[in-house]
């Protein structure tokens, strides 16, 4: 067995152990990154975002028990493609997108995730056909990847946080769809025959999309408050 297929065993190993007994918001990346690095490892920028994300939404989440709190919220992460791709030339990495297309529609059909978020715009068409292929129904949000740039930082905080509120209120009460989720206080619940608009800092909004997708309502809460992993 290769390296390669070592370290792609040991980062699925430690992403299962972070699985949610119900998975209420599923975030497909595009791709593990070629620098090694790992979301559930805590070394990735995309972990650092992340956190910055739940930190913002509660003060009192600390660094080393944020995966817990992740997980406890119903949160998961997969990626479109199990080996770094961002290092390849464009053809190659649209090639290995459109392959990974057929283990997210396994994906989908095993974890039924009651909605999910994007994180790189070019591979939502990946995601919509895999969705559509898994007979996955439900909400989708496409969000804006949180780069080397603080404004794209604060425009992925800035549209994720709105539904991180509900998702981790919930954890805390224990009682998923029953907290103060379920009557949100200043925003909407999302539901699968009609789009939202989260609006980001710079005025621009970040759509959450259904287009073949029709299900039931997810409650993403708002709250007040500031492609690879």
């Amino acid at each position: 067995m290769g390296k390669a297929t070592l370290e792609r065993h040991g980062r699925e190993r430690l992403r299962r152990r972070f699985r949610p007994g119900q998975v209420r918001l599923l975030f497909i990346g595009e791709s593990p990154p070629a620098s090694g690095r790992f979301f559930y490892v805590g070394d990735s920028g995309l972990y650092r975002a992340m956190r910055s994300v739940f930190q913002l939404v509660d003060p009192a989440i600390g660094d080393e028990e944020f995966l817990e709190v992740f997980r406890a919220s119903g949160c998961y992460l997969v990626d479109l493609c199990a080996e770094p791709v961002d290092k390849l030339d464009a053809k190659s990495r649209r090639d290995s997108c459109r392959a990974g297309e057929a283990s997210l529609e396994r994906a989908l059909a095993r974890l039924q995730p009651a909605g999910i978020a994007t994180l790189l715009r070019s591979i939502e068409g990946n995601v919509a056909r895999a969705a559509a292929r898994a007979g996955w129904h439900g909400p989708s949000i496409h969000l804006p990847y949180p780069g080397r740039w603080s404004r794209h930082r604060e425009a992925f905080a800035g549209a994720l946080a709105p539904m991180i509120g509900g998702l981790v209120q919930s954890s805390l009460t224990g009682e998923p769809g029953q907290s103060r989720a379920a009557q949100p206080e200043g925003g909407p619940l999302i539901h699968g025959n009609r789009a939202q608009l989260f609006i980001e800092p710079d005025g621009r909004s970040v759509p959450i999309e259904h287009g073949p997708f029709h299900a039931a309502a997810v409650p993403f809460h708002r709250q007040a408050g500031q492609g690879g992993e």
